[in-house]
């Protein structure tokens, strides 16, 4: 049996059309886990898309994953609840360290802003999951 091991880019590698996220606003240290990416409800990205007025989440995610495919950054976009996000600030959802910036790189300036414009969303911002 063959092992495959999935990683993210993480900050330390070195890759063309790839940098580190901006930094995650607010009072330091962060003790919150956050995401890198947009935030989007149902209505707003099927009428951005012009998408079914009933579609569900398989719809959201046809959207979301055909928008990035367009622009060949799907390898680097997922999706958590109503979060697109492309770095977050810790490994596991449900313990370990929360770190103080993002883990993994993004694609840069020129490839955000044709994911950004591909998604139809607004500009990326962090999105803290614990409310304070």
């Amino acid at each position: 049996m063959t092992e495959v091991e999935y990683r993210i880019p993480i900050l330390e590698d070195s890759q063309p059309g790839l940098e580190p996220p901006p930094p995650i606003p607010g009072n330091h240290p962060i003790r919150r886990r956050a995401l890198y990416g947009w935030r989007f409800t149902y209505d707003k990205l099927f009428e951005a898309h012009e998408g079914p007025e009933d579609g569900d989440e398989d719809d959201a995610l046809d959207i979301i994953f055909e928008a990035a495919k367009s622009v060949n950054l799907l390898h680097l976009v997922d999706v958590y609840e109503d979060i697109i996000w492309v770095s977050r600030n810790y490994l596991s959802r449900y313990r370990g360290t929360i770190h103080a910036g993002g883990l993994s790189l993004i694609p840069n300036s020129e490839r955000m802003r044709a994911l950004t414009d591909a998604l139809k969303l607004g500009e990326p911002a962090w999105h803290f999951l614990e409310k304070t």
